[in-house]
């Protein structure tokens, strides 16, 4: 019978790795080798050999996780590859649909100056879309979001600063595409209904998924 240490390891090691898999699909990402060995050694140490035997041929089945996650990261790469294909390629649709403005109608309803403009910009507390998004090429447009009254605009430059280096499609995308995590909300959505710390958390998030590193749930003290 397994001894109660033995039981104790299995059980974190599983409860670990049981909560990872019922991770909303968008809140997934690759866990390198490392990780998961990490995770195997600190459920095994301490364990007496005849234990540890025991607990490699029980996790034999678990520990063949990365694979999984490496092919879970490749699809959710893929998707986001479409939908920044799709709003590179959707530009002539957001320009007539009103979703993006050009500069000298967003300066209009921004009550903005072009120094003004350009400083924001600089700041990255907004942003333009980029010359590859089709029908926009070498002209400015700019969300039009950043010139609706109904938004907080300081929760909007926060969320696009926080954004760094982040180019236009991905910060266009990141604005306007619904998450689990946001309770199948846009970021829009949240800073609409006063969560600018909600959607702060998600940026995190976001840009930790850019750089293929795994999107944790972000834990706030209160």
């Amino acid at each position: 019978m397994p001894s109660p240490t033995f039981l104790s390891s299995y059980s974190l090691f599983k409860s670990a790795l049981q909560t990872f898999r019922d991770m909303p699909e968008d809140a997934k990402s690759a866990l390198s080798e490392r990780d998961v060995m990490c995770a195997f050694k600190c459920a095994t140490q301490g364990l007496p050999p005849h234990d540890e035997k025991k607990f490699l041929e029980y996790a034999q089945g678990l520990l063949r996780l990365p694979g999984t996650l490496h092919e879970a990261a490749s699809r959710r790469r893929m998707v986001e590859w479409k939908a920044n294909l799709a709003i590179a390629k959707g530009g002539e649709n957001l320009i007539e649909d009103g979703s993006i403005i050009f500069i000298d109608e967003f300066l209009r309803r921004a009550g903005l100056s072009e120094d003004a403009f350009a400083q924001k910009l600089k700041d990255r507390k907004i942003f333009k879309m980029p010359s590859r998004v089709q029908f926009v090429w070498a002209k400015t447009y700019v969300p039009a979001f950043f010139a609706d009254t109904k938004l907080d605009l300081s929760a909007l430059e926060r969320a696009s600063q926080a954004l760094r280096a982040c180019n236009g499609i991905e910060k266009y995308r990141f604005f306007t595409s619904a998450v689990s995590t946001l309770g199948n909300q846009t970021p829009l959505d949240v800073i609409a209904a006063g969560g600018i710390e909600r959607v702060l958390d998600e940026v995190k998030l976001f840009r930790r998924a850019l750089r293929g590193l795994p999107r944790m749930a972000v834990t706030r003290l209160e």
